[in-house]
Formats: structure tokens, sequence, C-alpha cells
């Protein structure tokens, strides 16, 4: 039985590897990742090639938005020596109300907290200049909505001087009041 064991142990092909061998399988190794990177090389520069016109079409897109709102915007008064009083007062007070947002945005905050909100000790202009103040971008946006819908009758009514008289003495009552109801750290704005 050992002999026969052996015989078989001895008889049977043993694989020895060469150094050749090892070159070979290295060289095959590091061809298959010089394709891989090929192969990754290509689809990166595919996906690449292809923001130029990702971009075209959004500048299209962007383009046909643009037309949409010049013809909305041609339906307004062409000139400002053309609108009336009435045309422009609801849209001044939203861009003023805008312009003090973009501010918020971008000077800085201890200089915005101390002549745009209003709180016990601040200074005298605080209580208008607080009212065209906003904590965030749908704050603007809800209060500029509201203004637009609940105001434009109203300025209609009054007419430009009285709705302007009205709204600036709303300001500063409600920001008195404001004011009169904080705790003495507390600020208030729009």
């Amino acid at each position: 039985g050992l002999v026969a064991l052996s015989a078989g142990f001895f008889s049977s092909p043993v694989e020895c590897k060469t150094n050749d061998d090892e070159e070979r399988e290295k060289n095959t190794t590091i061809s298959r990742a010089i394709d891989r990177i090929k192969q990754t090389a290509r689809e990166t520069f595919d996906e690449i090639s292809r923001i130029p016109r990702i971009v075209l079409n959004e500048l299209q897109s962007m383009s046909s938005d643009l037309d949409y709102y010049l013809a909305k915007l041609s339906q307004y008064p062409t000139s400002l020596r053309t609108a009336s009083s009435e045309d422009l007062t609801i849209p001044c007070l939203i861009l003023a109300n805008a312009a003090i947002f973009l501010l918020w945005q971008l000077a800085p905050k201890p200089l915005m907290q101390r002549h745009f909100t209003s709180y016990p000790r601040a200074p005298p202009h605080t209580l208008l200049t607080a009212a065209f103040s906003h904590s965030s971008f749908l704050h603007f946006a809800f209060n500029a909505y509201a203004l637009h819908l609940f105001a434009t009758p109203l300025l209609h009514t009054l007419q430009p001087p009285r709705f302007l008289a009205l709204y600036l003495a709303s300001t500063l009552a409600s920001s008195l009041l404001s004011r009169l109801a904080s705790r003495p750290t507390a600020r208030s704005l729009g």
C-alpha cells in the first residue's frame, strides 16, 4: 500500500511556478489594472464631454424662462415716467424689504442686529428699520406676498400718500408694542 501511494504521489504532475510564470501573472494583473483605469478614464471623459450639452440645455431652458418673464414685464409700465405712484408703491415697498433682506445676508450680523432689530434699549430708528427685516427667506416671501395681496386693494382705496402714512404708522406702532412687551434681551423684526 505504501509503495502504491508513493508511486501515485511521484507520478502525478506537480505544478511548480517558475519565475517566468510569476512574471506573466504579474503582467496580466498589471494589464487588467491598466485596462480598468483606461475604461474608467473613458467613462469619466464621456461624462465630462456631456457637461457642455447639459449646460447648453440649461441655458436654453433659462432663456425660454427669461423670454417668458420679459414678456410678463412688458405688460407693466414701460418707464418710471409713465408709471403712476399707485403702480410703484407696493413694488417699491417689496423692493425695500428685499434690499434689507439681502443686506442681512451680506453685512456683519452685529451691525444688522444693532440697526435693524427692535429691542428695549435700541436706537429710535430701529422702530422703523426692524419692520423691513426678515428672519428667513420664507418670512420675507410670505410678507411680500401678503403685502401684495392685501395692500393692493387698500392702496387703491386710500391712494399712495395716505396708504404710506398708514403703512409707516402701523410699522411704528407694531415695533413700539413689541418693544414694550419684550423682555430686556429680546429682539424683534419684520
